[in-house]
């Protein structure tokens, strides 16, 4: 329960089960509604670690059901899927991000900030652990960071459906998505 705003916080622990919605194919990274979890393929999770990449917990996530009109999906075999928890620190520097908090709830982490969002993040000096797989866990804990080593080992496999956008600042590092 968040003392600040009354609000039961609730997120999934461990395994759960996915409804895959549209597409004609299973991509190696799923987008998932409105609360933004880091899903991705076996393969992905494989090539992770085989580069060395060990700053995350995996979960087992099934395709529970497909709503698709794309009969090749229907009847393709779904991949195992894992919904990765990042262990990976850094914290965000607000005001170089050019953000100012205007209210923040640390027992549910929300956050409301002006302007609404930044346009690139920055890390504040000595923060960031040295994981290629990285997050604030406490103002950004759904917002996933990675180094270079990411986005090539993703170019390199040519796994589908991944996003990065650079991140401002000194430090380097992507946005994953």
């Amino acid at each position: 329960m968040c003392q600040d705003y009354g609000v039961v916080v609730s997120y999934p622990s461990g395994e759960f089960d996915v409804i895959v919605e549209g597409g004609n194919s299973y991509p190696d990274i799923l987008g998932c509604g409105p609360y933004p979890f880091l899903i991705v393929s076996e393969p992905v999770v494989e090539a992770w670690r085989a580069a060395g990449v060990s700053s995350f917990t995996s979960y087992l996530v099934r395709v529970e059901d497909v709503h698709s009109r794309s009969p090749k999906l229907l009847r393709a075999i779904p991949p195992l899927y894992y919904r990765i928890e990042i262990d990976g620190r850094c914290e965000i520097d607000m005001a170089a991000s050019g953000l100012n908090i205007v209210r923040y709830a640390p027992d549910c982490h929300y956050i409301v900030t002006d302007p609404p969002q930044a346009f690139g993040f920055q890390m504040v000096d000595g923060s960031w652990d040295g994981a290629p797989l990285f997050r604030d866990h406490a103002r950004y804990p759904r917002e996933s960071f990675c180094t270079q080593a990411i986005p090539d080992i993703v170019q390199e496999q040519r796994f589908s459906n991944f996003r990065f956008e650079p991140m401002a600042g000194p430090f380097g590092g992507a946005v994953v998505g």
